[in-house]
């Protein structure tokens, strides 16, 4: 049983943000504008910001490219 329980839903390949960002701006047609922090972020890592259980047998039925597509439009 699975209620109550917090799992991640992830796809099998990690994104960096400049990548999402990139997704945006090609779906929207507009610049994203990005406004860095106090800290540069490093250029070759990945955060995985979840540490749990993903849930079991989960798959997405989007990719990035379509789920972005699919928000933007509504």
């Amino acid at each position: 049983n699975i209620a109550g329980k917090s799992f991640a839903v992830r796809g099998k390949n990690p994104y960096k943000i400049d990548e999402i960002i990139a997704v945006f701006e090609k779906v929207s047609g507009k610049k994203v504008l990005v406004k860095h922090g106090k800290w540069q972020k490093p250029s070759r890592e990945i955060k995985n910001i979840w540490r749990g259980k993903t849930l079991p047998d989960w798959r997405p039925k989007h990719s990035l490219l379509e789920g972005i597509q699919s928000m933007l439009k509504e």
